[in-house]
């Protein structure tokens, strides 16, 4: 179920929502998918998911960032979500330069 609940989430987080209607709209599933943070329920790829769905809705942030990180690496094909959010995130707070260093990968 889990699993389900998490593509749901990332249906939503592709749909042309903006940011606010989206968080109301997954806030039930993204709470129920928080209860999975230190479980070691997602393996692989969709750990890496996984952690991206939480750091679109900033969910433990700092331990998050170094593992997304490091996964990156690992899912080279999977990151360009990571640096999507990474960047808007920066666009958000008027930190130009990391958003296009961010935007660029």
């Amino acid at each position: 179920m889990p699993l389900l609940i998490l593509f749901r989430v990332l249906i939503y987080m592709n749909l042309e929502y903006n940011d606010c209607d989206t968080k109301k709209i997954v806030s039930d599933d993204v709470k129920y998918l928080k209860l999975f943070i230190n479980k070691k329920y997602f393996k692989d790829d969709l750990e890496y998911l996984y952690l991206v769905v939480l750091y679109h809705f900033d969910i433990g942030e700092g331990k998050i960032i170094s593992r997304l990180d490091n996964l990156s690496i690992i899912y080279p094909r999977l990151s360009w979500l990571y640096y999507y959010l990474k960047a808007t995130k920066a666009y958000l707070n008027h930190d130009d330069i990391k958003a296009l260093v961010n935007y660029e990968y």
